[in-house]
């Protein structure tokens, strides 16, 4: 077990972080693979180019992210949660969050 929480503490962090990215990950796959394009924040018909595209890149940066969830979950019955932990997932997640904003400007007016 990880360091510093205990047995009961670690696993309801996993099985709440590996939950959540199961969720995530059901919205990046009804995102990319259904269309559901509403579910996008921000999501304006008039003024997406490429709905389809968008669609693909948006769906496609959420289900990764949620893996990511699952991974940095089941990470904790192996590593310290420390700051560094933390840090690492906050890093990953905003940068995801950043490539998909960014990225998704691409296909709007």
């Amino acid at each position: 077990m990880a360091h510093g929480i205990g047995d009961a503490e670690t696993v309801v962090s996993v099985v709440v972080l590996c939950l959540s990215g199961v969720f995530i990950g059901a919205l990046g796959y009804l995102i990319r693979y259904r269309g559901v394009t509403g579910l996008i924040a921000g999501y304006d018909a008039d003024r997406v180019t490429d709905e389809a595209a968008l669609a693909d890149l948006i769906g496609g940066v959420v289900l990764v992210l949620g893996g990511v969830h699952v991974v940095f979950g089941l990470g904790l019955f192996v590593f310290t949660p420390d700051l560094f932990y933390w840090s690492g997932y906050l890093v990953v997640m905003g940068t995801g969050t950043a490539f998909a904003v960014i990225r998704g400007r691409r296909y709007e007016v």
